[in-house]
């Protein structure tokens, strides 16, 4: 293994160098671990949380983005998947982390373009429908691989894709995988432990359905947060959320 391949991850997340599912957008995360890396503030006196008086939510819904809501379950995915990252890292920190990295800017990131978004969808569960069926029509390349090859460890690919393919068995291809602007659906090639998980190094095969415009940048990603209205369902967890984007996302009223 080379060196590159086995140093340690730093304690800090940091965004990714590309993501290997909307890399228009890897960048658009820097502010959100940040934020998510702060803790969560008090509100000021005399501030209101907004919370769900009188709305009817599906079972587990904990937060909710105008009418989307968020499941506990949504959250403690990428949770898991972030303790590879930052082992060290309380339960609330990790949930906090996962909130603000991966769950909000996939949804906000949906909500820009929900038709598109049902459109990707369906051609990644056609795709992975046939892929699991053996039915792919595709030719491999000298290297086996139907789709983008990408290599490298959780900076390379991004969260989602990274902490899907680390327990996939190799050569398996995975369900649809959904990060901010797109959706995948990816297999391993090869994997390389290392002394820790968030350094382990893979090669993966990658489909991938985007559904934001190309040209789409981070800054349209991070204008979503003025524009969506957050809902606490569930006001436990409100200290999960950092302040500034629930000053943002109208949690406090006037």
């Amino acid at each position: 293994m080379t060196a590159a391949r086995s140093r340690a991850a730093s304690t800090t997340l940091r965004a990714p160098r590309r993501s290997g599912l909307c890399g228009c957008l890897g960048a658009a995360l820097t502010a959100g671990l940040l934020l998510a890396s702060c803790g969560s503030e008090t509100a000021e006196a005399g501030e209101v949380a907004r919370t769900a008086p009188g709305r009817s939510w599906p079972a587990g819904c904990v937060l909710a983005v105008d009418d989307v809501p968020i499941l506990a379950d949504e959250v403690d995915v990428p949770s898991a998947w972030i303790e590879m990252i930052e082992p060290h890292s309380t339960p609330p920190q990790l949930r906090r982390l996962a909130l603000t990295n991966v769950v909000l800017p996939r949804v906000l990131a949906g909500l820009m373009q929900p038709a598109a978004r049902e459109r990707a969808r369906a051609e990644a569960e056609a795709r992975a429908a046939a892929l699991h069926a053996g039915t792919y029509q595709g030719v491999p390349d000298k290297d086996g691989a139907f789709g983008t090859r990408l290599e490298g460890t959780w900076q390379d690919f991004g969260i989602p894709a990274w902490g899907t393919a680390v327990g996939l068995p190799k050569g398996e291809w995975s369900d649809v995988v959904e990060d901010a602007g797109a959706f995948a659906v990816l297999r391993v090639l090869a994997r390389e432990a290392a002394p820790v998980s968030a350094a382990t190094w893979m090669r993966i095969d990658l489909f991938r359905f985007p559904y934001l415009p190309e040209d789409t940048e981070a800054g349209d990603l991070e204008r979503a947060y003025d524009e969506h209205r957050l809902t606490i369902v569930d006001p436990a967890w409100r200290e999960l959320v950092p302040e500034r984007t629930q000053y943002r996302m109208g949690v406090h009223a006037p």
